[in-house]
């Protein structure tokens, strides 16, 4: 939630991150070290989260889903070289 509130800069008030870090939550309850992750983001419709055997999480917030994807491919993303092989760029 650090990141997302980075990047907001304080466009989302406290309720609505504390509701959001509990979907989050929720959504990796059955994760476990070494497990691999799939996050899909579905313009209009929200996130749905995989692990290698099944759906973890559908969480149907647009604005959740920007917000999370956003740590990773905002333009002012921590890691610039993961965004650049993210968006498949050169």
């Amino acid at each position: 939630m650090d990141e997302i509130k980075r990047l907001s800069n304080g466009r989302y008030p406290s309720d609505k991150l504390q509701h959001w870090e509990t979907e989050l939550s929720d959504a990796f309850t059955d994760v476990s070290n070494g497990d691999k992750l799939i996050g899909v983001f579905l313009p209009g419709r929200g996130c749905y989260f995989y692990n290698q055997k099944s759906l973890l999480a559908e969480i149907p917030d647009q604005e959740l889903a920007q917000a999370f994807f956003g740590i990773w491919l905002d333009k002012r993303s921590k890691d610039s070289e993961l965004r650049t092989q993210l968006l498949g760029r050169p």
